[in-house]
């Protein structure tokens, strides 16, 4: 296996956990709402570093509408829906 293949696998196994991880503390802790952002960034970023990146490098040469940058607009928009300060939470919360 590659170098570059490894370090993405590595990557991918990584948000993965965290992402459990996340899920697990989301669950049960009683956390505000832009705590859980944090808390779902932290995978997000490093799942997704590679696309943001190259969706950044293409937007500074003009290349405005390619797959990075609109991926990246979708990804972050959905992360705004429920994260947004005054928004509806998108997720429900654990009834005390």
């Amino acid at each position: 296996m590659e170098k570059e293949n490894k370090e993405r696998l590595v990557k991918i196994v990584a948000s993965a956990v965290l992402l459990v991880a996340a899920v697990v503390i989301s669950k049960t802790a009683n956390l505000k709402t832009w705590q859980e952002l944090l808390l779902f960034l932290v995978p997000y970023l490093i799942a997704g570093s590679e696309t943001l990146m190259e969706a950044a490098e293409k937007l500074f040469h003009g290349e405005l509408l390619d797959e990075d940058f609109l991926m990246s607009i979708a990804t972050l928009g959905a992360l705004c829906i429920g994260f947004l300060p005054g928004a509806e939470s998108q997720f429900p919360k654990p009834s005390s």
